[in-house]
């Protein structure tokens, strides 16, 4: 018999935070953040890099709907991310730890997606066997990885089809 799922883990960028504005913008508010941070300290460029990720990036509200809705229903909602520690911090500010929880990033765990070693830490981490995760990324190639590590795995299209593809590995949630 199948494990009973536990965890949905969410990977962040493209799946729980988009962007706000089209790459061109994008580039645009990065390059003028990076000729700003030459005039600061570490601490200064870690704030300019925080507001600039606010500036360009959201939450997706129909995903954020599904993790309220996954956690009302006893789901953990990790999230699970090759981010550092810089954009750990930009998570943060953008409130992204209270609805996943914990944020788990490569930079802590040592070992980057797709290799599966990061999926094994990551059920390690929040206390759960990989057969009872699903784990949500917008990369091929990162789902493949969560499945060769055990989990279940959804490549991220929208809201809509996470949903059905949730429904579809037994969740439920309304």
């Amino acid at each position: 018999m199948a494990d009973k799922i536990k965890a949905v883990i969410f990977d962040v960028g493209n799946v729980v935070s988009i962007p706000k504005y089209s790459k061109f913008y994008q580039q645009i508010i990065y390059y003028l953040r990076d000729i700003l941070s030459r005039f600061t300290d570490r601490k200064g460029r870690l704030q300019k890099y925080i507001k600039a990720y606010g500036m360009t990036h959201k939450i997706d509200e129909g995903v954020l709907k599904i993790i309220k809705a996954l956690k009302s229903a006893g789901y953990m909602t990790p999230a699970l991310s090759n981010a550092t520690i810089e954009k750990l911090r930009a998570y943060e500010a953008l409130e992204l730890d209270k609805h996943l929880h914990p944020l788990l990033v490569s930079a802590e765990l040592g070992f980057e997606k797709p290799d599966a070693k990061v999926f094994e830490i990551a059920a390690q981490k929040i206390g759960v066997k990989p057969s009872e995760c699903i784990f949500i990324d917008d990369k091929e190639q990162n789902v493949e990885g969560a499945v060769s590590a055990g989990y279940k795995g959804i490549v991220f299209k929208n809201a809509e089809h996470l949903k059905e593809e949730l429904k579809a590995c037994g969740v439920r949630i309304e």
